[in-house]
């Protein structure tokens, strides 16, 4: 066996690895060229991999373009911070939201008025509850339950705002 031959056999990924290195080719061409110049060929081209690999998984570019997004909401995710008030936690939350999520929010936007939307047949809050689900509202939630586990009283008024 050639060291070319045994190089490739021994860095096969599968499984989840194989899976976060597609999403993660996905997220990047979506990044690079956007939503409308984005193919399965080029996100496979990206990993390393057959296009055949990436339709086991997704149908179209619209499924994976969804999965990408949700991988990459998932995994950037950042710890909630605990300053001792719930004023300074939600700043800082918030704060920290809006410098990750810029380039994210860019990237779904940029896919929406491409095309995904008229290409999949979903509408915009479909896709927001398919990217997000309740991720959002219940890391707020876990700063409201701390809070309060610290003494805090909160009128339900305010917690309904968030």
């Amino acid at each position: 066996m050639s060291s070319a031959v045994t190089e490739s056999v021994r860095r096969r990924r599968r499984g989840p690895e194989l899976e976060a290195a597609l999403l993660d080719a996905a997220w990047d061409e979506l990044c690079s060229v956007g939503y409308a110049r984005l193919t399965m060929e080029s996100v496979a081209a990206r990993a390393e991999t057959g296009v055949a690999v990436l339709y086991r998984r997704w149908a179209n570019k619209e499924e994976l373009t969804l999965a990408a997004l949700e991988r990459r909401r998932t995994t950037t995710r950042t710890e909630l911070p605990d300053t001792g008030n719930l004023r300074d936690d939600l700043v800082a939350t918030l704060r920290t939201m809006s410098e990750r999520s810029s380039a994210f929010w860019g990237v779904v936007t940029g896919a929406a008025f491409s095309g995904l939307l008229g290409e999949s047949g979903l509408t915009p809050a479909q896709v927001r509850e398919r990217i997000l689900g309740e991720g959002a509202r219940s890391r707020v939630d876990a700063l409201y339950r701390r809070a309060q586990g610290r003494g805090s009283s909160i009128s339900s008024g305010f917690r309904q705002a968030f």
